[in-house]
């Protein structure tokens, strides 16, 4: 079964020839003919259920630019001819071969029979010139009626399949155009999906990044608070004990001085030299758990660390191992701050002595003193530290190193890690507190095996913003 075409039938002839009766043959061969005989051809057909005749609206022109005019203006109305008729002579105009050439450029798609009587180009001629391809066939006069209406049947059937076969290719073409647009759609929103997936998991990176570094600081914040909140209350407890411990103290101390005045014998002064020794050690002791308790508060005056550390490096040097190399670097043009000297002294000390203790086959000792600015971002590392200039002294040992869980206890009172009777366990407390007192803050950097640095910031000025504690 033949499919129907897509396209209206196009029966449109155009014949050039500048014989007008051949005009004439042409209309009685494919024109439609008289309105009987037209009314008889189809009642024909019926009868004998048949095919009705299938006629050609015809056009003619006598010369090739005449014609070349029609099928221009055809095209700009839009109703092509599917079929040309061209004579070969058309003196004194154009000849079939150039007439045909012309028209090709304007409308390529024209089916063309050459009508000749003569042999005046041979095929290869023809092929040469104008290229017909599958477009041009020849007729040779005189021509048959039944071979013209068979070339005109079969040559504008081929022009409706060549239309529909080039609509099919638009539609076809529209289509994958269409079809490809709509890929590149879905592709651009799938990457564009795609990318905000990545940017939304980066976004949740980064929000889980910041929500643990948020937990971490809450942590170790509440970790400070109640560190605090025990030295707090070990410093009351110790206050207390220390004041009653002093109490008893003195009347000993007192009745040994007198006992000492009435008593010769060797023997016995030197049992009086041994509790009056001991005495005062416990009377040291007392002194230290008092000023851990009570935040020492002794005569403030301008400190000048260079001359600090001058000091406190010739009593190393004195007293000290000497398989501990000592070396002291301080900052040019270091400001004075405002504290105690002999607290100062004392700070220092005993981070030197906590130093050596770590070092018993030797090692170095090094301290260095310098500025340095905390901003608002610092002040959160850590309750009452407030922003400012601070003078920092940096004291480094090459030691044992201390390990995690020992660092977060090495400041509470009365904890140490030397033997039994070689520590009073308060020494780093101590440090803490006169520290505390002129308004700064310790910090600690130590690795088993690597060593340990303690960090004393003393502020050069008032504090210019807090760290709210929540």
């Amino acid at each position: 079964m033949v499919s129907p075409l897509l396209v209206n039938p196009n029966r449109r002839i155009l014949v050039i020839d500048d014989n007008s009766a051949i005009h004439g043959d042409f209309r009685k061969i494919l024109g439609a003919p008289a309105a009987v005989d037209a009314e008889l051809d189809a009642f024909e057909a019926k009868l004998f259920a048949g095919q009705e005749s299938i006629w050609f609206d015809i056009e003619t022109a006598s010369q090739g630019d005449e014609g070349l005019r029609k099928v221009e203006q055809s095209l700009v109305d839009d109703r092509p001819y599917a079929l040309a008729f061209i004579d070969v002579r058309m003196p004194p105009g154009w000849d079939g071969i150039e007439t045909t050439r012309r028209i090709w450029e304007v409308d390529p798609h024209l089916q063309v029979v050459i009508c000749t009587a003569y042999s005046d180009y041979s095929w290869e001629q023809m092929q040469e010139q104008v290229a017909p391809g599958d477009r041009m066939l020849i007729l040779k006069k005189p021509f048959d009626a039944i071979e013209v209406q068979q070339l005109a049947n079969t040559l504008t059937k081929k022009w409706d399949l060549a239309k529909e076969s080039q609509m099919m290719l638009n539609n076809l073409d529209r289509l994958v155009q269409q079809r490809t647009a709509e890929l590149k759609a879905s592709e651009a929103a799938a990457i564009g999906l795609m990318e905000e997936a990545v940017r939304n998991g980066e976004r949740e990176k980064k929000a889980n990044a910041n929500l643990q570094l948020e937990t971490a600081a809450r942590h170790k914040l509440e970790a400070h608070l109640l560190r605090a909140q025990r030295m707090e209350s070990i410093g009351t407890l110790a206050g207390g004990i220390a004041h009653d411990l002093n109490n008893v103290l003195l009347p000993i101390m007192m009745s040994v001085d007198l006992i000492k005045l009435s008593v010769l014998d060797e023997n016995q002064l030197s049992i009086l030299t041994t509790i009056e020794g001991s005495s005062k050690r416990a009377a040291d002791m007392v002194q230290q758990v008092l000023a851990f308790a009570r935040g020492v508060e002794g005569e403030r005056q301008k400190i000048v660390p260079q001359k600090v550390i001058t000091e406190m490096g010739r009593f190393v040097q004195e007293t000290f191992p000497k398989n501990i190399q000592f070396s002291a670097v301080v900052q040019e043009d270091l400001p004075a701050f405002t504290g105690d000297a002999t607290q100062i002294h004392q700070v220092l000390l005993n981070l030197y002595v906590n130093a050596r203790d770590a070092m018993p086959n030797g090692g170095r000792l090094a301290v260095t003193a310098k500025t340095m600015i905390v901003d608002e971002d610092f002040v959160h590392f850590g309750p009452n530290i407030h922003c400012g200039e601070y003078v920092v002294f940096q004291v480094t040992d090459t030691g044992t190193g201390i390990s995690d869980e020992v660092r977060d206890k090495i400041f509470d009172p009365f904890f140490t890690t030397k033997e039994l009777g070689k520590g009073t366990g308060l020494g780093l407390s101590t440090v803490m507190a006169i520290v505390k007192s002129h308004g700064g803050f310790m910090n600690v950097d130590s690795k088993p095996g690597t060593g340990t640095s303690f960090y004393a910031h003393f502020p050069v000025e008032s504090a210019t913003c807090t760290a709210a504690a929540s």
